[in-house]
């Protein structure tokens, strides 16, 4: 008989460079040394057991199941904010090319451990917002921005919405995100910018809606504040 599968229930966290690809050799090198040393510089500060992560390097990014007991907030409250930092103080003395700016995915799921990796749709789910064209489009619309990161609706709904993090309801922007055959409402945060200046319309094609205006609906926002939500398309 097989052995039951361990399921668990943990927080993920992805993290990916941008443009890491058009770096050279060296470039790269580089952009895979200073990513490590600020996500360990930004655990130290937020107080999180990095050592502790288990974690997928992959060159230009991570993929990391946090233990049970770590804070989600401190995540978002502290973890986050400490990252840009770093990577603001490092572009600053960088040429264009030289700079390192990061996308990242929170979402907390069911996953399982497994022979080369994690199964379950914890894992599937943050890879999907990890590369969603909202967040994608967000570091290209806000050419200043070091960092951009997604939500899933549970992590938003669950610990930004009910107040447990000192980051405001009012700093993030719902989008749809459609990906492949995953399809969720996540929520759009660029540290130090408004999220709605973040607003590129989907692609057209014979698998896009037609040209015009990204479609918008009026909705009421966490803590009272009125906004527009964005719909985006993902091609396969």
């Amino acid at each position: 008989m097989t052995p039951a599968a361990t399921v668990l229930r943990r927080l993920c966290v992805a993290v990916d460079a941008t443009g890491y690809g058009s770096k050279t050799d060296i470039g790269q090198l580089a952009a895979q040394r200073h990513l490590v040393e600020f996500l360990d510089d930004a655990g130290q500060s937020a107080g999180l057991r990095r050592a502790e992560w288990a974690r997928q390097p992959g060159g230009d990014g991570e993929f990391a199941i946090l233990p049970a007991d770590e804070p989600e907030a401190a995540v978002i409250d502290t973890f986050i904010p400490a990252l840009n930092a770093c990577l603001r103080r490092h572009n600053t003395m960088m040429l264009p090319e030289a700079r390192l700016r990061l996308r990242v995915a929170i979402h907390f799921g069911r996953l399982v451990p497994g022979a080369n990796g994690w199964a379950g749709p914890a894992p599937v789910q943050v890879a999907r917002l990890l590369n969603a064209r909202p967040l994608r489009d967000a570091l290209v619309d806000i050419p200043d921005a070091a960092i951009a990161v997604l939500l899933s609706d549970q992590v938003f709904t669950d610990t930004v919405a009910q107040h447990h993090t000192t980051v405001p309801a009012t700093s993030f922007r719902k989008v749809e995100v459609l990906e492949k055959e995953f399809r969720a409402d996540a929520w759009l945060w660029v540290p130090g910018h408004d999220p709605r200046s973040a607003v590129t319309p989907p692609p057209t094609g014979s698998d896009t809606p037609p040209a015009g205006p990204a479609p918008s609906v009026q909705t009421t926002v966490h803590g009272g504040v009125t906004g527009t939500d964005i719909v985006f398309g993902i091609r396969n």
